[in-house]
């Protein structure tokens, strides 16, 4: 098991606040990542979302499971590469990164609420080089909150 914090989620994937959602990750395996994303009410993507009762949008909470994917896709590709350049920053950016390439199911149980941890667990098959087919659960203080199935494309 590896731990990755927010420096390193960021070495990893593209994305920047306010669209950085992963906060941290834990790689369990080649197959499997869990992490924490959360999103503070001060957050723009929350102030007009329904006023006086903020809700994190279910797209969000996706595409949060969508970057931890990604840094699983990502984390893996870096042990392949040898480790000279895993102590470069940002060498990311010149390799391939993984977008969202379809949502196949997606369930929202429970409401999540602003400035609450939402724990990702991200499970990955490869389905071929370049796309990979993820099963993601997410819970906020022991009440499930999502579970999705999504692909990740690798686009250069």
């Amino acid at each position: 098991m590896t731990a990755l914090n927010t420096a390193q989620v960021q070495s990893l994937i593209p994305h920047r606040e306010p669209f950085l959602f992963v906060q941290s990750a834990q790689v369990l395996s080649e197959t499997k990542i869990q992490g924490f994303a959360k999103w503070p009410a001060s957050n723009p993507i929350l102030q007009g979302h329904f006023p006086n009762f903020p809700v994190v949008p279910g797209v969000c909470q996706i595409e949060a499971c969508a970057q931890l994917a990604g840094v699983l896709i990502a984390w893996n590709g870096r042990q392949t590469l040898g480790a000279e350049r895993n102590n470069v920053v940002g060498a990311i950016h010149d390799k391939p990164i993984g977008v969202l390439g379809a949502i196949r199911k997606a369930k929202f149980r429970n409401l999540l609420i602003p400035d609450r941890l939402l724990f990702v667990t991200c499970e990955l098959r490869t389905i071929n080089g370049s796309l990979f087919l993820t099963n993601a659960t997410a819970q906020c203080e022991e009440l499930s909150v999502m579970t999705c199935e999504f692909v990740i494309a690798l686009r250069t």
